[in-house]
């Protein structure tokens, strides 16, 4: 069963949690209607941060190099953009601008805009 987004939170390190909460109602408050965003993930174990790396999700294989995921609390967390109930997979869509300005605001990173050598 998925969690829900108050429990993604409390698995967050506070200092993170703050921001993050802040940037939701942000992101919120200028979502057009049928617009949402919901943490899907913030604590990841080793299998599946394993998983991600087999499946080339991610760079880290959570032995040699380690998520921020893995550590709890959590120290980040993803997020999916929703319109009309569907995800928003198109990273140029100005959902997803929306939000990393809304995180970015926070002092915090977003995945949008990491730089992939």
């Amino acid at each position: 069963m998925p969690l829900s987004e108050a429990q993604h939170l409390e698995l967050m390190h506070p200092w993170l949690r703050e921001r993050i909460e802040r940037a939701i109602l942000a992101w919120r408050a200028a979502a057009a209607p049928g617009e949402t965003i919901r943490i899907v993930e913030s604590v990841r174990s080793l299998a599946t941060q394993q998983k991600y790396f087999s499946e080339k999700k991610s760079k880290a294989d959570g032995i040699s190099a380690y998520s921020r995921h893995q550590f709890a609390p959590a120290l980040a967390c993803d997020v999916a953009a929703i319109r009309s109930g569907q995800y928003i997979a198109k990273a140029s869509d100005p959902a997803w601008e929306r939000w990393a300005d809304a995180v970015e605001a926070e002092g915090l990173e977003s995945g949008l805009r990491w730089k992939f050598v």
